[in-house]
């Protein structure tokens, strides 16, 4: 369960995944994944991988969920990141209200969820 409802297929064996991804066991965990990480970032803030780690809504795969959300399945948002120290990146969602209300309807994501941060903007 994503925590947001229904679940979706974001992550299907035709998105080449990599050769390790199988449908049945980590389809919905990084559906779930990428609504979590969706949600936390709608407020335009910028996110190291650690924050998204300690806030447990990207696992290890924080950075690789936010830049899933430049996919147009996840709405095509503009996903920025900037270099912060070697080897250390962070990340923001720069997104108007319309496209989070978008995104949020792909991602299956209340519309709630997402305009609260959206109105710090």
């Amino acid at each position: 369960m994503t925590g947001y409802g229904d679940t979706i297929e974001l992550f299907t064996p035709d998105t080449r995944m990599g050769e390790t991804y199988v449908e049945l066991r980590d389809g919905r965990r990084l559906t779930g994944t990428t609504q979590r990480v969706f949600v936390y970032m709608a407020d335009g803030r910028w996110y190291s991988i650690e924050q998204l780690r300690r806030r447990e809504v990207g696992g290890l795969s924080g950075d690789r969920r936010a830049r899933d959300l430049r996919d147009s399945r996840c709405g095509s948002l503009h996903i920025e990141k900037r270099n912060v120290g070697p080897g250390l990146w962070e990340y923001r969602m720069v997104a108007t209200p319309a496209e989070l209300l978008h995104a949020a309807d792909l991602l299956k994501v209340p519309r709630s969820a997402v305009l609260v941060g959206a109105q710090d903007r």
